[in-house]
């Protein structure tokens, strides 16, 4: 019940009609400088069937995105230079962008053999940490402690920065 005849008290009540009833205001989104502008995500396969894994979602505050995932890479004979992508849309822009990550250094194993921590984390609106650690494959696999960090700024994919 919101309860109250001030700005936020109506606001509430539109807003959730909207959301239940009329669906006017399907497609909006409120911008400032401190909300992502971009989904990020990954192309991947999950329970053995491809599908699409979000990440981050667009229009959200930069200091509360942040992602975490652990993945196996799969068919390493075409990830011998070693790169996972990373789907990007837009708000303004209807097509998805790739982003591609190298992994220089990482153990050559066994196709299937290879964990990986995924970290995405904001540090400003337009910049994000991408940080990859080598988690190894139990026993037989042991991790070889390595790490690879890169920031990011997604509106501009070639200002990329090993760090």
């Amino acid at each position: 019940v919101f309860y109250g005849n001030n700005l936020f008290a109506k606001g509430a009540c539109i807003a959730g009609k909207d959301r239940l009833e009329d669906k006017k205001l399907k497609g909006y989104r409120y911008l400032s400088d401190s909300l992502v502008t971009a989904d990020v995500g990954m192309d991947m396969r999950v329970m053995g069937s491809p599908a699409y894994y979000p990440l981050i979602e667009g229009g959200s505050n930069w200091y509360e995105c942040n992602a975490e995932c652990e993945l196996i890479l799969d068919d390493t004979e075409e990830l011998i230079e070693m790169s996972e992508e990373f789907n990007l849309e837009e708000f303004h822009e209807t097509e998805r962008k790739r982003v591609a990550m190298a992994l220089k250094g990482l153990p050559k194993r066994p196709n299937r053999t290879t964990r990986l921590a995924l970290t995405l984390k904001y540090v400003s609106s337009k910049d994000c940490e991408i940080t990859v650690k080598d988690l190894g494959f139990g026993e037989m696999y042991p991790s070889s402690g390595k790490t690879w960090k890169e920031l990011v700024r997604w509106d501009e994919t070639e200002e990329r920065k090993q760090v």
